[in-house]
């Protein structure tokens, strides 16, 4: 009788055990926003600065500012404005020249959240989005630009360009690899 009890206690310990493992070691997965400038971006505005703030996910907002191209930051939702005037904790995505994530106000760009998780525990640690570069006269020139995610602190770790071939999984791997050890006070920027 204590045999069966012991075993069938150890049984539901694994079961448990192993329950618990999916959730926390959950393959990483991204979930998709899609934003239209004039639609979802409204203005903001503190003192001197203006932007546009686009509803992201999983508790992060797109600050972008339409007088400065190459200026686009993530922030925890509801702290946009307060951005504007403070830009201690939040750092720029610096596209470089004249860089856009809008060529005009009917284009559609789409964020990428990669985050880990299942169900509503998914919880996102990067985001990847696509800045156009102002470069021969045109925007053709793009770069994939991949963001850490925290709630006190998110900043820039690298840009892929557009023009290398599987540019989608490098800044996925690269969000998947860095975003959750990047100190965005010692770490660099890195380019592909």
């Amino acid at each position: 009788m204590h045999l069966k009890t012991a075993f069938l206690m150890l049984a539901m310990s694994v079961a448990i055990l192993t329950t618990g493992s999916d959730e926390a070691f959950a393959e990483p997965r991204s979930d998709y926003v899609f934003v239209k400038m004039e639609r979802d971006c409204p203005v903001i505005q503190a003192d001197f600065y203006q932007g546009r703030a686009c509803t992201g996910m999983g508790g992060y907002d797109v600050v972008y500012n339409d007088d400065k191209h190459g200026y686009l930051v993530f922030v925890p939702s509801g702290q946009s404005a307060g951005y504007l005037q403070t830009r201690d904790r939040y750092q720029e995505i610096q596209g470089g020249s004249f860089a856009i994530m809008f060529k005009n106000a009917e284009d559609i760009s789409a964020i990428e959240f990669r985050g880990s998780g299942t169900g509503t525990n998914w919880t996102p640690y990067a985001a990847i989005v696509r800045m156009s570069e102002f470069r021969d006269q045109n925007y053709d020139h793009n770069a994939l630009h991949i963001v850490k995610l925290s709630p006190d602190r998110t900043c820039p770790i690298a840009s892929v360009g557009g023009d290398i071939s599987g540019h989608n999984e490098i800044a996925r791997r690269i969000a998947d690899e860095h975003a959750m050890t990047w100190n965005c006070d010692v770490d660099r920027l890195f380019q592909y």
